[in-house]
């Protein structure tokens, strides 16, 4: 390279500063990933997984201002997306629950006489 002549190369940062980058680095993403910490085998509900999946993509793609991830026509997509997971399978359990209390009433095993459903 000739004299004076401007250089292409980018001044690399010092080992010090690239350290701590690195550090808060690790330190953002441990803290995005909590809600999937400690995770063990047991089953859990689909809503339960994908409410912990959308505040890890929040905190991944925030800017501290918006969340990337959930941004534009593709990410409003994804957010209605786990949003309706969430919806239907709570509403699964509800309609589950409210099919056994009615089998459990009384009502429709021959006690016509006796069921009283409130009204």
């Amino acid at each position: 390279m000739a004299r004076g002549a401007a250089s292409d190369e980018v001044p690399s940062a010092s080992p010090a500063s690239e350290l701590a980058a690195a550090a808060d680095l690790v330190s953002r993403l441990a803290a995005a990933l909590k809600p999937l910490e400690g995770l063990d085998q047991a089953r859990r509900p689909l809503s339960d997984m994908a409410a912990r999946h959308r505040e890890v993509l929040a905190a991944l793609s925030s800017d501290g201002r918006s969340e990337r991830a959930f941004a534009g026509p593709d990410g409003s997509r994804l957010a209605e997306a786990l949003d309706e997971l969430d919806f239907a399978v709570n509403a699964i359990i509800v309609a589950n629950e409210s099919a056994n209390k009615a089998d459990n009433d009384g009502c429709g095993k021959g006690n016509a006489g006796t069921c009283s459903l409130g009204l």
